[in-house]
């Protein structure tokens, strides 16, 4: 039994040996092939490593790596463009290559040297020519790193570059000066304007007035308005023509001697909606060679509203953020039109911050009735704006309100203010007579004389009941 235990173990010692004996030599044996020549041939093909490529135009490329075959370093050449000439190897004779075809790809021989190495196949033998398949190469269009350029934003940025180079000297800046009475000081306001004929008739936000009017809106005495404009080379005066209180409106005159004004393109029927991309010029400020220029959306369409003229009015709202100095300037569409005036139109509450701007087709009725020579001052005025019949129905079907005129906005200082008339009151009757959403207000104010005494039936939707209120028709100040 101890025998043939003894036996037992020196058999498996025996096996082990033969294998760990076979393993080294198997290992040695791939070394010593790794580490010879056409070894380091076959591990820069696995590697991806070739030293040379050739093109379909018969030239050739270095690779970009270095191997170490046998202590000598094998360094890729730099990049050339050079006819492609085969030589041949150390140890082996390359068989002749024959004239490449229009229809077949030429095969050199390939050859090692100290500085470059041969691609060769894996199927290839010693003793064999390698066959070499040119790959087209294909040409980048650009360097890499640089973005691709969008097509429509660089289209969208030289709708805004033409735009602005149009609509610019058409902007002008308005100075207003006040001198003190009594001390040395002056109050001055700045704001942009738009030229709106050759004549030289210009408009801008009525706001930059208010330092320069008494209580009745007559311009003081002592004021003087001040206008900067492109092609002038020098300030020139302006005459004071009134302002529009409704639309917050004011317009003023100058003349440039012989030189011709530049007038802006009008869009006299817009196609405005929401997402439009628009811009708002102002004149740029002393410091500045040019500029004022901002852009935006159009980010709400006010319901239309009617005027007491009978004028419709739908107001631009936008997302724009600009400067005291810059209201009163044009907003633009995208093809260099005057579409409205920047922070003018109807009157909001006072915390409201959002942009508006007056459509054109207002800003233009409005400058030249305050050019014309028959000013909308000999008449009696109320001092509210109504919507217009097709948005009162609309919000009628929502919310039963009584048959009436919408109020959409309330100004100031007005004879309908001063009587407590409030934005979203609902007017149901004048002197006991009911009001339709058709009634032409226009109209019937025209027909009644300044100091008219009117009863007032109004539903008002804070409290959802009815009440009575009188009001006293005033005249109507520039």
């Amino acid at each position: 039994m101890r025998i043939k235990t003894k036996w037992i173990t020196g058999v498996i010692a025996i096996a082990l040996f033969s294998a760990l004996a076979a393993s080294l030599l198997t290992t040695a044996l791939l070394v010593r092939g790794l580490l010879s020549n056409k070894g380091s041939r076959w591990v820069s093909l696995l590697a991806g490593q070739a030293a040379e490529t050739l093109l379909p135009d018969n030239t050739t490329v270095a690779t970009e790596s270095t191997t170490k075959t046998d202590g000598i370093t094998i360094t890729p050449a730099a990049p050339t463009s050079r006819p492609y000439t085969p030589s041949p190897r150390p140890t082996l004779t390359a068989k002749p290559t024959p004239e490449p075809q229009p229809t077949t790809t030429a095969a050199p021989s390939a050859s090692v040297t100290p500085t470059q190495a041969a691609p060769l196949s894996p199927q290839v033998s010693p003793g064999e020519t390698p066959s070499l398949s040119p790959t087209p190469s294909a040409e980048p269009s650009q360097s890499a790193g640089e973005p691709l350029p969008n097509p429509h934003l660089w289209e969208l940025y030289q709708l805004v570059q033409e735009a602005y180079a149009e609509i610019a000297p058409a902007v002008v800046r308005i100075q207003v000066v006040v001198p003190s009475k009594y001390t040395k000081t002056v109050q001055t306001d700045e704001a942009s304007g738009l030229i709106v004929d050759e004549k030289g008739l210009i408009v801008t936000d009525a706001s930059v007035m208010d330092i320069a009017l008494d209580k009745n809106g007559g311009l003081l005495a002592e004021a003087r308005i001040e206008i900067m404009v492109h092609q002038a080379d020098r300030i020139l005066q302006a005459t004071y023509l009134g302002r529009d209180q409704v639309t917050g409106v004011a317009a003023f005159s100058i003349k440039n001697g012989e030189k011709k004004l530049t007038v802006p393109r009008f869009a006299l029927t817009p196609e405005l909606h929401v997402g439009q991309t628009v811009l708002a010029v102002g004149y740029p400020e002393m410091l500045m060679a040019e500029g004022g220029l901002t852009s935006g959306f159009i980010s709400a369409l006010n319901r239309t509203v009617i005027l007491e003229d009978g004028l419709s009015i739908q107001m631009i709202q936008t997302d724009l953020k600009i400067s005291s100095r810059d209201a009163g300037g044009p907003l633009l569409n995208l093809q260099g039109e005057v579409i409205g005036l920047t922070n003018c139109g109807l009157i909001t509450d006072p915390l409201d911050t959002r942009l508006r701007a007056l459509p054109v087709d207002a800003l233009l009725y409005v400058a030249r009735a305050l050019e014309s020579a028959d000013k909308p001052g000999e008449r009696a005025w109320l001092g509210i704006t109504v919507l217009h019949e097709s948005s009162f129905l609309e919000l009628q079907r929502l919310y039963r309100f009584p048959d009436g005129l919408y109020i959409s906005s309330v100004i100031q200082d007005s004879p309908a203010y001063v009587a407590d008339l409030r934005r979203n009151d609902v007017i149901v009757s004048i002197n006991d007579e009911a009001v339709s959403p058709t009634m032409d207000l226009s109209t019937f104010l025209q027909a009644q004389p300044v100091g008219t005494e009117l009863q007032l039936r109004v539903f008002r939707r804070s409290e959802s009941r009815v009440i009575d209120l009188v009001v006293y028709l005033q005249e109507l100040q520039s």
